[in-house]
């Protein structure tokens, strides 16, 4: 063919770029399955379980029991507030009271008192135990039973002493006779009605003068 290529070679050139179209077009086809094969896994559309909820210990409260003051005491019945909210449980004769390591008589409860109150499944009262009452203020007079407190809240106290109480100044032990006005202390025992106060552990925090 003058002035032109041989047909035997421009029949091989198309032949050579069908073959290289199609070399081309090969990968392309073997991704589309893969693609699709992916797609549709498990794995790819499942989706995480939900995290399940830590368990709830519903008789946590009742082994805690209920702590509070007395507000009022029956044969049958005991009520506590705590922290404004009454609780009221019942009392049986089994139900013990306890008073520091001692058993003690029901009669030893009485309103205004602490106490902490555990129960049975029923919200029977099991054990009642009496918690010592604390105050902290500054000795303003002296008499043979006691003294009179004048405590951090701006009330007064009247405070008898037992014959069994405890005195300490700091880390040292004392007798009543090292208690004078114008002290610091911490007493720890039994409030009572009318602003009295019975002590079983009174602490020197502080000493002050008299005037």
């Amino acid at each position: 063919m003058p002035g032109g290529m041989p047909a035997s070679g421009g029949r091989r050139a198309r032949r050579l770029r069908r073959h290289l179209a199609r070399l081309r077009v090969l990968p392309a086809l073997v991704a589309v399955p893969v693609i699709a094969a992916a797609c549709s896994s498990p794995a790819a559309t499942s989706t995480p379980s939900p995290t399940a909820p830590a368990p709830h210990h519903a008789g946590h409260h009742r082994a805690a029991g209920i702590v509070g003051k007395v507000t009022h005491i029956s044969a049958s019945s005991l009520a506590v507030d705590v922290r404004g909210s009454t609780h009221t449980v019942t009392l049986t004769p089994a139900t013990r009271y306890r008073q520091g390591h001692q058993d003690v008589a029901a009669s030893a409860l009485s309103p205004g008192e602490r106490v902490r109150v555990r129960t049975a499944a029923n919200g029977n009262a099991t054990v009642v135990a009496i918690l010592p009452a604390t105050a902290t203020g500054t000795i303003i007079a002296l008499d043979a039973h006691g003294f009179t407190l004048h405590t951090s809240h701006g009330t007064t106290l009247s405070v008898t002493v037992t014959s069994s109480a405890t005195y300490r100044d700091g880390a040292t032990t004392v007798t009543a006779s090292a208690l004078k006005p114008g002290q610091k202390l911490h007493i720890q025992g039994q409030p009572g009605p009318n602003g009295s106060f019975t002590a079983t552990k009174i602490t020197v925090t502080g000493s002050g003068s008299s005037g």
